[in-house]
């Protein structure tokens, strides 16, 4: 993958994980449990990366 891909995507991706982090501190978070966030962080942080990842594999084939 040419650089000229990879530096947005990282960009997309590093973008994402900040909204999701910064996210716990909303509303319907204000009385979850730990175990809830957790579970929240772990479910989106991972299909960001995972969807990332595909973009990375086949997405920009040259």
């Amino acid at each position: 993958m040419p650089t000229k891909h990879r530096v947005p995507l990282l960009l997309v991706g590093i973008i994402c994980v900040s909204l999701a982090l910064l996210g716990i501190f909303m509303q319907p978070f204000e009385d979850a449990t730990l175990i809830e966030i957790l579970g929240y962080e772990v479910t989106v942080i991972g299909s960001i990366v995972l969807l990332l990842f595909l973009m990375y594999k086949g997405g920009f084939s040259e």
